[in-house]
């Protein structure tokens, strides 16, 4: 019996183990994605500084930066604009794959702070019900006492008041 104990024991032993390197895993994970995705976009802007300040337009860095983020939010206030043939139809791709870009990023940003969020309930969550079944009394059950009638415990329980006070509002 002792061993079947231990046996158990060893076994919830390698499972946290096991969750946590789980949890670490796909902590890297999600943290990979972010970081690739605003790679991308980094990668985006650069290469619109550079087309638009040295190889298509003569703009300055901040009109370059100003014209991406129009763009890039589908604003389109209008001004600047490209000049050059070859600078519009640079545009034309480039904000079809920006706007793309924009979107994954903006997404892979989202679901890293989502994600965060709710390993931080679970955690939460699994602390509480540790802590509930570490400060339950032996002998004692879940549920309000509300009075003993020959050695049986008589539980009230009232889940209709939420909802009756909810509905009736």
């Amino acid at each position: 019996m002792l061993l079947g104990t231990f046996g158990k024991a060893n076994k919830s032993i390698g499972t946290s183990i096991a969750g946590k390197e789980q949890n670490e895993e796909e902590e890297r994970a999600r943290t990979q994605r972010m970081q690739v995705a605003l790679g991308c976009l980094l990668s985006y802007f650069v290469i619109g500084w550079i087309a638009y300040c040295l190889v298509f337009e003569t703009w300055d860095f901040t009109t370059a930066t100003f014209f991406l983020m129009v763009t890039l939010t589908t604003v389109g206030y209008g001004v600047p604009s490209p000049t050059s043939q070859a600078s519009r139809l640079f545009t034309i791709v480039f904000v079809l794959f920006g706007i793309s870009i924009v979107a994954v990023a903006l997404v892979e940003v989202a679901n890293f702070f989502i994600e965060k969020r709710e390993a931080l309930v679970k955690k939460t969550r699994a602390e509480m019900i540790k802590n509930a079944a570490e400060n339950q009394k032996p002998g004692a059950s879940s549920g309000s006492l509300k009075g003993k009638e020959g050695g049986r415990s008589k539980f009230k329980v009232n889940y209709g008041t939420p909802l009756k006070r909810f509905v009736s509002s």
